[in-house]
């Protein structure tokens, strides 16, 4: 690329006074995604924290880290696809839970009725509204490790963590001009994560309009996830926890100390850029 266009192939630059302009624009962009590569992967991956004030202290290893990353090619499961889309499928419901009449007339509905209008809460409208972006709310959550379901919404990306962190603890002020949606997903997790959504819910978008219209009753992550989407061996994400396990930070003691373990926690963003 470079080459063909400080040549002047196609016209794009005359000078090499352009194309020197061109390097210096683009070198901060260029070094800053250098360095985030460094970042990833001498911090986010790093499994070892030294212990001790000496170099030749033992680095322990954070077993939930070294999972989480051991699992990475392996999510998002169907299993955690599944329990987001009916997540976020239920939440959409209560949002749209109000008593009103619309005009009746969608497909759904039966049409032989001569009443003039429908209540909107059992209306092929209301599921419309429900369907309507759902996949594209899977941006809203994260992957953490430490949790035995590592997807938690509204929590901070990894990376973001330790920007900010490293930010915070520089006497020089750190400009990496990172793109957002790079911070955010620098692994496209969450890009895997809506596009599989996308698909489940195009295969059976029939089963969720069945349990809609007949079977509102029933527990749809058990009618959908568990009773058509998933085999038995695949349903352990359902009930999986969404805390941080106390023992997170426990492999950083000295088997001596009688100082308790630092108490982990997720960090959420404090903004509102990450609600739809």
């Amino acid at each position: 690329m470079w080459t063909n266009v400080c040549e002047g192939k196609g016209n794009h630059f005359k000078s090499a006074h352009s194309c020197f302009r061109m390097y210096l624009t683009a070198s901060p962009l260029l070094f800053s995604s250098i360095y985030v590569l460094f970042v990833i992967r001498n911090i986010l991956c790093e499994e070892r924290i030294k212990v001790g004030p000496g170099a030749d202290k033992e680095k322990k290893i954070n077993p939930y880290i070294t999972k989480f990353h051991q699992e990475a090619n392996l999510r998002p499961t169907k299993c955690q696809v599944c329990r987001l889309l009916v997540t976020e499928f239920l939440e959409q419901m209560k949002k749209t839970n109000r008593r009103e009449d619309v005009p009746r007339g969608y497909l759904l509905e039966d049409l032989d009725n001569q009443e003039k209008s429908i209540h909107y809460e059992k209306s092929e409208l209301r599921l419309l509204d429900v369907l309507d972006n759902l996949c594209e709310r899977m941006k809203l959550y994260r992957a953490r490790p430490g949790p035995e379901f590592p997807y938690i919404k509204g929590a901070k990306s990894q990376l973001r963590e330790v920007l900010e962190d490293m930010q915070e603890k520089s006497k020089v002020k750190l400009n990496y001009e990172l793109p957002d949606e790079v911070v955010e997903d620098y692994t496209y997790e969450m890009g895997r994560l809506k596009f599989k959504c996308i698909h489940m819910l195009e295969s059976h978008e029939d089963d969720i309009t069945q349990w809609y219209l007949s079977s509102q009753k029933e527990n749809l992550m058990d009618w959908l996830c568990v009773e058509r989407i998933l085999d038995e061996n695949e349903q352990d994400c359902l009930n999986a926890s969404t805390n941080m396990p106390e023992d997170y930070y426990s492999f950083i003691q000295d088997d001596k100390s009688t100082i308790p373990a630092p108490k982990p926690d997720i960090p959420m963003r404090d903004d509102k850029r990450w609600e739809l």
